[in-house]
């Protein structure tokens, strides 16, 4: 399992220190991989891609080799980008880019970046808003995402690779849905504000909780069928929920994380 840990300066005066550990669930043991944060797995497993500040606290998105153990720069330019992922079939990657400012006052859009004709396509357009965490579909056809307006009503969102539609899933005014990502092709996870896991059909229909899980980030392994969850501060924990027995392991306790940063 991949592990990206970040340490947050009290202050608030220094950028985050970020890390990614390598995690073997069986030998209960982490191992250093690479500074960066976010990091997500090629398909073949070869090859990772995360985010990496530079000097103006601007974050890039690297790739890093397993075979060569090497780190290179893949989308680089003037924005500040997170969130990235790859498509099933390896070819192109989803992320955000912040524009038109920083933080709360930026414009966030997805973009879909092409790894062989090595452009970048904005695939939303949020205005003053902002559209968060996109994720492909297991068959690549589509991603969800989710947008936020600044109301207290964060909506999920369904959309293609061309962003040719943008339809909101959940439709709740009742609180803040996000992030969402798939457990099949049909079938998407999310959360339910404040820490209510939950599950709909790809058309919004059939929202269920997932009994006995509370978190505010959900992450399910369609091979393994288990999902990675954390809990809330103070005393946070990283879990496993397996989705077929609903048996939940604690993986790793915040104490085991104060000296690696």
């Amino acid at each position: 399992m991949l592990v990206g840990v970040v340490k947050f300066h009290k202050s608030r005066k220094f950028p985050p220190v970020s890390k990614t550990f390598i995690y073997d669930i069986g030998k209960d043991k982490l191992e250093p991989l690479f500074s960066g944060s976010a990091p997500a797995p090629s398909p073949d497993g070869k090859k990772f891609i995360f985010g990496k500040r530079s000097v103006n606290d601007k974050a890039d998105i690297y790739q890093y080799d397993t075979e060569t153990m090497k780190e290179t720069p893949l989308i680089v330019d003037t924005f500040h980008k997170f969130a990235a992922s790859w498509s099933p079939d390896g070819k192109k990657v989803v992320y955000n880019r912040e524009s038109n400012g920083r933080g709360r006052n930026a414009t966030l859009d997805i973009f879909v970046y092409d790894m062989n004709a090595k452009e970048s396509k904005q695939i939303t357009n949020s205005g003053r808003y902002k559209s968060y965490n996109p994720v492909w579909s297991p068959d690549g056809n589509k991603i969800v995402y989710y947008f936020e307006k600044g109301d207290n009503h964060d909506q999920v969102y369904l959309t293609d690779v061309s962003g040719s539609f943008h339809t909101n899933l959940t439709n709740d005014t009742s609180t803040h849905n996000f992030y969402p990502s798939w457990i099949d092709t049909g079938t998407i996870v999310y959360t339910n504000a404040p820490d209510n896991i939950m599950t709909m059909n790809i058309d919004g229909s059939n929202k269920q909780k997932v009994a006995g899980v509370q978190s505010f980030f959900v992450k399910y392994d369609p091979h393994t069928k288990q999902a990675a969850y954390i809990t809330r501060q103070p005393g946070s924990k990283l879990m496993l929920y397996d989705w077929n027995k609903k048996t939940i392991r604690v993986l790793i306790e915040e104490a085991m994380l104060a000296d690696l940063l």
